[in-house]
């Protein structure tokens, strides 16, 4: 199955037999809130995982470094990410997002996360895509 279908898979959810109402979340941390309670995620590479962006660092190289929040056994875990895209990355701080996991960092014996889009805080059969990067 390649990287789109597993990545439409991520956004449409699990099959229901019937519709599930749409979950309004105030804020895009009430929204990880319910992610790290109430859903599960695995690290394996090329799955996709909601994150909360806590900041942003752009060092000299010009890559965009992320420090972002994942849920992880019922909690959150707190991980380093890259940016698909550079542009207006200024404005994902402090915004619900989805990354990428790839290949592991073997040093730190971590997985690489890549930012790929900026989720809304809503929640139907899938998160709510509210700008691809």
């Amino acid at each position: 199955m390649g990287m789109i279908a597993r990545f439409l898979g991520f956004l449409r959810g699990r099959p229901t037999e019937k519709a599930r109402p749409v979950l309004y979340f105030k804020d895009c941390i009430s929204a990880f809130e319910y992610a790290c309670k109430y859903q599960t995620f695995e690290l394996l590479k090329d799955q996709f995982i909601p994150c909360f962006v806590d900041a942003l660092s752009m060092p000299p190289d010009g890559n965009v470094i992320a420090a972002v929040r994942i849920p992880h056994d019922g909690a959150e875990a707190r991980m380093i990410a890259s940016l698909l895209s550079n542009q207006d990355y200024q404005l994902l701080e402090g915004k619900l997002c989805v990354a990428v996991v790839g290949d592991m960092i073997e040093p730190l014996g971590v997985p690489s996360l890549m930012i790929v889009a900026e989720l809304s805080p809503e929640l139907g059969k899938a998160w709510k895509i509210k700008r691809r990067l």
